[in-house]
């Protein structure tokens, strides 16, 4: 009796949890994600509008995330002297405003600076996001934890394919082009998620006034005892994290999941217009559907890696049925399979992402999650700068995007091969304590006021 009522006190704290902070936090993260990619729907309008060929588009895309690697370590370390909100405030403030600037630029150096800066301001952001998370929730609510705040990247594309052809189409007004029109409109809405999160996202359980005494204890008493069967790192560091044979494999991973995907993300337009001839609109809605669907799978795939243990089983085949989707795109068959292609890839990709995403925790020790994060998250954003550059090298050089196409199916095949070779290898691949949670909504939240922040 005992055990089950200390059962339902966690799971009406992962409930609460969940209603409380994954909303606000995934409406940073669909932010955070338009906010890097909308800048190809941009180029339908603004590279002939600027001039800029496919490698000043493509370096100007990917030095984003050269920035961004930069400064993800100091950023995570930042975090843990200002605390979990008040950093995440800040970076969403300051990129909503670098990413606004970007509808003044003029030359392609104006268009590297700017770039440059919103990578510098949004660097730090999912680390941090991860590192929060796993002090909330446990590793046996974590798959669909982490998929239900993943879920609004996918959200992001849907939302980013429904307004973006309108937006577009606003050219003229007030004497601004259309892509402008849609930075300054996508872009503004992240200060204003900043200001909610510094007034209403808790540091930690501890200082969450809408858990009850037993909630926090019974939570904080699972994350103690899940923590204490991660074998803990021999030395602490910036130099030792990266030497982590473990670290160094997720990061290697996260280079390629990471520069695939923005590869992808911020082309695609572009490809849809160029093979098939789909109009802003039409390229629009596959963006939208393919959103919707990708939400669906990483639902699915989150509850499925729960339910088994394991992540990787559901990571290894969502990388292959990526790398199918790509080959079906590069074939240019018909302007139907190219669209099922993105569809298949859409899903697979962000499922793979989700499921990379929660391995961090599983096999970290949370005294070296922050800076392990920080590393991986580094090291992949150095993969997305360099992937969108190296597409538009690989695109002028014949005129075509098949070759470059070509490159992303075998860099997913060879993420497959990782997350195979990361399986042997880690010590930390077993089945998640019992826990019976069920969907995150089964215990009813306290709707009540919101708490003063901490």
């Amino acid at each position: 009796m005992r055990d089950d009522l200390k059962q339902a006190h966690v799971q009406s704290a992962i409930a609460k949890a969940s209603r409380r902070i994954l909303p606000l936090i995934g409406l940073g993260y669909l932010f955070s994600f338009m906010d890097r990619v909308n800048i190809g729907f941009a180029a339908l309008e603004m590279n002939s509008d600027l001039g800029f060929s496919a490698t000043v588009f493509g370096f100007g895309a990917g030095i984003f995330f050269l920035s961004f690697a930069l400064f993800e370590i100091p950023s995570s370390m930042l975090m843990s002297r200002f605390g979990a909100r008040r950093w995440l405030a800040r970076i969403m403030i300051t990129w909503g405003f670098c990413a606004t600037a970007t509808m003044f630029v003029q030359t392609p150096l104006q268009f590297y600076t700017v770039r440059f800066l919103l990578g510098v301001a949004e660097a730090g952001y999912f680390p941090v996001v991860i590192y929060y998370l796993a002090f909330w929730f446990p590793k046996s609510a974590r798959g669909r934890t982490i998929s239900y705040f993943y879920l609004f990247g996918p959200l992001a594309s849907v939302v980013l394919g429904s307004v973006s052809g309108a937006m577009l189409s606003m050219d003229g007004i007030h004497d601004l082009h259309g892509w402008q029109w849609l930075l300054m409109l996508q872009g503004l809405p992240a200060v204003f998620i900043g200001l909610f999160i510094w007034r209403f996202l808790p540091d930690e359980p501890a200082y969450a006034e809408w858990l009850t005494t037993e909630e926090r204890a019974g939570l904080q008493s699972i994350l103690e005892r899940e923590s204490a069967a991660i074998v803990p790192p021999a030395r602490q560091g910036i130099i030792a994290t990266m030497r982590d044979p473990v670290v160094i494999q997720l990061a290697l991973i996260g280079a390629l999941l990471v520069g695939t995907g923005i590869t992808l993300s911020v082309n695609f337009p572009l490809v849809l217009q160029a093979t098939t001839k789909l109009n802003a609109y039409e390229i629009g809605f596959v963006v939208s559907v393919s959103g919707v669907l990708a939400i669906l799978a990483m639902v699915v795939a989150g509850r499925i890696s729960d339910q088994s243990g394991s992540r990787f089983a559901p990571a290894i085949a969502c990388a292959l049925g990526s790398s199918a989707g790509i080959v079906l795109v590069a074939m240019h068959l018909s302007t139907h399979i190219t669209v099922a292609a993105w569809l298949l890839l859409s899903c697979c990709g962000w499922s793979q992402a989700l499921l990379f995403a929660a391995m961090w925790p599983d096999l970290l020790h949370p005294g070296r999650l922050a800076l392990g994060g920080a590393t991986i998250g580094m090291v992949s954003q150095i993969g997305a700068f360099a992937g969108p550059y190296g597409w538009g090298l690989a695109k002028d050089a014949p005129g075509s995007f098949t070759p470059a196409l070509w490159g992303l199916a075998i860099s997913t095949l060879v993420t497959a091969s990782l997350f195979t070779l990361l399986m042997r290898n880690t010590r930390v691949s077993r089945r998640a304590q019992p826990l019976p949670i069920e969907r995150a909504d089964a215990a009813a939240p306290d709707l009540g006021q919101q708490p003063d922040p901490a």
